[in-house]
């Protein structure tokens, strides 16, 4: 399949990455020739420079032939003509566009209609703080994704030496026939993820990845030492889009919300927007600001300015204070990994989420969800179980599965269990599997489907 990746920044870059690496033919259009020549060193790629919504550069990355453009360059409105010139100059059938201004979510419909014809929206900020939210409501984790409509959730947790579960065998700390079970389904040790077994052992420093419905991780979590007080005190550096949907999330709750926002214009538009966080005029690294707003008492402080180094700082200054919770925005991926080492509780990458979000649209058909786990060493994907697949029809602990690869749960007829091995999957089941970066073919084999399926 051709795909073109308008925009060669950290997010088309990663999307090119991706589908190249999965056998796709990739032309990569920016205006920038560096951008164009390092996509071009490093990835098995056509590089195309030139403004993406001019007709005679896409048709230079082969417009005629492409079946889906997916436009992520920083110009919303680039996006969106290169979108519409896609689909009525060239007729490629399926288009993607990022768009940062959450104003244009009014038009969505004139967006979606034939006249521009984009399939798909993706709202950068509105994935983050959506990310965020379920952080704040698990305050333990790292990281918390949803699946099956909401009835599961997977969460990452970090391991401390003293942690409980340390040194023992998964299948004692969480026993397959437990009332409200809960499965590891992934650990990450030293870099790597894993696929574990029940007789495996957790490591101090291991990250897990838990999968539950959600109110058996909350019944489960206390007793598995994993629980964290509640949120109740929430400062923000940075008055950004990012944080002000966080803050406007939060209205209807018992939290209370500070935004320090360096711009005075900004601060004024924030006030006005939202009815009870309180806004503060300052710089985001001064410390007696911060001192004097108790940000050392805070439950969580999150950093989510446009730079990622103040955001890095300030992280720092804010657990150095006393905060008990620090969460930080990172734009570029290579910095997540150094997180857990300057006192980052949670890092989230707009870039990547943006990724995963692209990426759940290119592998629909059967695919009804797929994210990356760190980065792109292994993959979670929700999907239908069809008929004839080995999947269905036969127990779990009978079916030929993938070294690398492992069914989590099953959602049948709404209702969705952590699988065990005597679990028989029905034809139209959904299903969630977490596999390791080179099982994920052969789940895909398991599941008779096809990489992208239109």
């Amino acid at each position: 399949m051709r795909v073109i990746v308008a925009g060669a920044g950290e997010v088309g870059f990663n999307i090119a990455r991706w589908l190249s690496r999965n056998g796709h033919s990739v032309s990569l259009i920016d205006v920038d020739p560096a951008r164009v020549a390092r996509a071009g060193e490093l990835l098995d790629i056509q590089g195309v420079v030139g403004k993406c919504s001019v007709p005679q550069v896409l048709a230079d990355a082969g417009a005629e032939d492409a079946e889906i453009l997916v436009a992520v360059t920083n110009s919303d409105e680039v996006n969106m003509v290169a979108c519409l010139v896609a689909g009525h100059r060239f007729g490629i059938a399926h288009k993607v566009a990022r768009i940062r201004e959450v104003g244009y979510a009014e038009v969505g419909e004139m967006l979606a209609s034939e006249v521009v014809g984009i399939d798909m929206v993706i709202h950068p900020e509105m994935e983050v703080a959506s990310r965020l939210q379920r952080l704040i409501d698990f305050p333990a984790a790292t990281d918390v994704l949803e699946f099956g409509d909401g009835t599961l959730r997977l969460a990452a947790f970090h391991l401390q030496a003293d942690s409980p579960l340390v040194g023992r065998p998964l299948e004692q700390s969480f026993p397959p026939r437990a009332e409200a079970r809960v499965l590891v389904c992934a650990v990450l040790r030293d870099g790597r993820v894993l696929i574990p077994r029940g007789a495996d052992r957790l490591h101090a420093e291991d990250q897990i990845y838990l999968l539950g419905r959600p109110d058996d991780l909350d019944r489960r979590l206390p007793e598995l030492g994993l629980a964290a007080p509640p949120i109740t005190h929430i400062v923000i550096g940075g008055g950004g889009k990012v944080a002000e949907t966080v803050a406007h999330n939060l209205e209807e709750s018992n939290i209370t919300v500070k935004i320090i926002e360096p711009d005075e214009g900004r601060c004024n538009a924030l006030s006005e927007s939202l009815s009870h966080a309180i806004v503060l005029h300052g710089e985001l690294t001064d410390v007696d600001l911060m001192r004097e707003e108790n940000v050392g008492s805070c439950d969580l402080y999150l950093a989510v300015s446009q730079d990622e180094e103040d955001n890095m700082l300030t992280s720092m200054l804010a657990r150095r204070l006393g905060a008990r919770k620090v969460f930080c925005l990172l734009n570029r991926p290579e910095y997540v990994p150094l997180a857990p080492s300057l006192g980052i509780d949670a890092a989230v990458n707009p870039r990547l989420s943006t990724v995963g979000a692209v990426l759940r649209f290119i592998r629909k058909g059967k695919v009804l969800a797929v994210d990356q786990l760190v980065e792109d060493q292994a993959e979670i994907m929700e999907a239908v179980a069809i008929a004839g697949s080995e999947l269905v029809g036969k127990p779990l602990s009978e079916v030929s599965f993938p070294k690398g690869a492992i069914v989590g749960a099953i959602l049948h007829e709404g209702e969705s269990r952590i699988a065990t091995g005597s679990d028989v999957v029905e034809e139209n089941d959904r299903v969630v599997i977490v596999a390791v970066k080179k099982a994920v073919k052969k789940v895909e084999k398991a599941l008779q489907m096809k990489p992208t399926s239109w």
